[in-house]
């Protein structure tokens, strides 16, 4: 069966401004506007529970829990300062353009195995996780701190000196010399522009009913994920970002049906990815865990521990655990060993056997879910760039909510000092979409206190 998730950019963005005076005025407008009539438009019905399962265009404008979000690609609006879209609700002035916003490394495992556990139809990502293996466990942790903590997105956030041994060039710019590549804690990472994962491949049980043993494998302990467009580019073209990468010299090359292939410069375990160099190259994947995939963006990584390239970070290597050699290569004490934002992993648990020296000060990760939960987002015309939205759900705070809307293109982060967010209670949220949000595929989500609700697929029209 045919999955898609259709190309597009994203990335997260916070807007700072205080004209709660005009949102309030645009609620009051909005429910003047609803009185006076207008049905809503609402969406088809669809399914889309994995790669193997079914996947449908869903264009319309209401999204609740459980919806597929497969559909066209995103298309990028307009940033300029408008009146909220054509909808025909009643908004504030658009105050854009967005500014950037990241987030640390808890927050984006919550919102990437959140994806991952829609897509395999769980019900949660706490349960989720209770259900993995250890080896997809440890995957999963290693993976996301390569992206998370060693992968610096842009090359102007590592020192000058780092790069190219210090003469950095259009044609050749990344941490080849003998320093380690680091960007200061709170740099854009590689992991804030992970969209969605897709698979996690654990163990070839079929040859393996343990941790320690069958750590090898083409199909075998990697990830699929999806990144976004600038995630996406600079894996085409790596000196123009992800300074801690280059061009992968494996004699073996990209994985089939991949055409293009990067590798972490230092280190060992070294990360390597495969990946379609232009999106015409795409087709649907028929690889282990992503069979019916269909996502020119889609990203395989992972991580080999030698030169046979067997990349189990459960396995043992010249007798070193392989949460452990990660992190003595990656994330040690010495500087030449401490690479990229410099924050230690959290290796601990999660089936690490118990003794184990180098993670004896690590801290043991788990997913964390809270009561409060997104049901549906409506739009009175569509869900469009501009328009007004309101999301449903419960445990909501009576304010102090942070609505997080990720496309491909865009990402924003809208709380009170936005004039975005509209109106907030304790089951359901009023926001402004910006104009420069994008289109195509989007997850919504609710941050409260510093914890996430589920991430909610949704589609946006043009």
């Amino acid at each position: 069966m045919r999955q898609s998730i259709s190309a597009g950019r994203e990335a997260i963005f916070i807007r700072a401004s205080s004209l709660r005076s005009l949102a309030a005025l645009a609620v009051a407008a909005s429910t003047l506007a609803a009185c006076s009539g207008g049905a809503p438009t609402s969406a088809g019905s669809g399914s889309g529970s994995g790669p193997s399962g079914a996947g449908g265009a869903l264009p319309g404008a209401t999204a609740t829990a459980g919806a597929s979000t497969s559909g066209s690609a995103a298309t990028a609006s307009s940033g300029s300062v408008g009146s909220g879209g054509t909808g025909g609700s009643i908004g504030v002035p658009d105050p854009g353009p967005s500014t950037f916003a990241i987030a640390d490394i808890d927050h984006n495992r919550d919102r990437v195995l959140d994806t991952y556990a829609h897509h395999r139809g769980a019900p949660d990502r706490c349960s989720f996780w209770s259900a993995m293996t250890i080896v997809e466990k440890g995957i999963f942790l290693t993976h996301t701190d390569m992206l998370g903590h060693r992968s610096c997105l842009e090359n102007a956030s590592v020192p000058p000196a780092q790069l190219g041994n210090g003469a950095c060039t259009a044609g050749s710019c990344n941490c080849s010399g003998s320093a380690p590549c680091s960007c200061a804690v709170g740099s854009a990472m590689a992991l804030d522009h992970v969209f969605a994962i897709w698979a996690i491949n654990g163990s070839d049980t079929s040859c393996c009913g343990g941790v320690n043993c069958c750590n090898g494998g083409g199909e075998w302990h990697r990830t699929f994920f999806s990144a976004d467009d600038r995630l996406i580019a600079y894996f085409r073209d790596i000196n123009a970002g992800l300074p801690e990468w280059a061009e992968s010299n494996d004699f073996g090359g990209p994985h089939a049906p991949f055409t293009q292939s990067d590798e972490t410069i230092p280190g060992s375990p070294r990360g390597q990815t495969h990946f379609w160099g232009k999106d015409a190259d795409a087709s649907i994947l028929q690889r282990n865990g992503v069979v019916g995939v269909s996502d020119p963006h889609v990203v395989e990584i992972d991580n080999d521990y030698n030169f046979i390239h067997d990349s189990s970070p459960e396995g043992y290597y010249s007798s070193t655990y392989g949460r452990a050699e990660y992190k003595r290569n990656w994330s040690w004490t010495d500087a030449a060993h401490n690479r990229g934002d410099g924050l230690p992993t959290s290796f601990a648990g999660n089936g690490a056997p118990a003794g184990i020296s180098e993670l004896v000060n690590d801290a043991t990760w788990s997913p964390h879910c809270i009561a409060a939960t997104v049901t549906g987002v409506t739009g009175k015309s569509g869900i469009h760039p501009g328009g007004v939205i309101t999301i449903a759900g419960s445990g909501f705070l009576a304010a102090g909510n942070r609505v997080h809307v990720r496309t491909r293109s865009m990402a924003v982060a809208l709380d009170s000092t936005s004039p975005l967010l509209l109106s907030e209670a304790d089951s359901h949220l009023d926001v402004q979409l910006p104009l420069d949000i994008g289109a195509g595929e989007a997850f919504v989500y609710v941050e409260i206190q510093g914890a996430i609700t589920d991430v909610l697929p949704i589609q946006i029209a043009p």
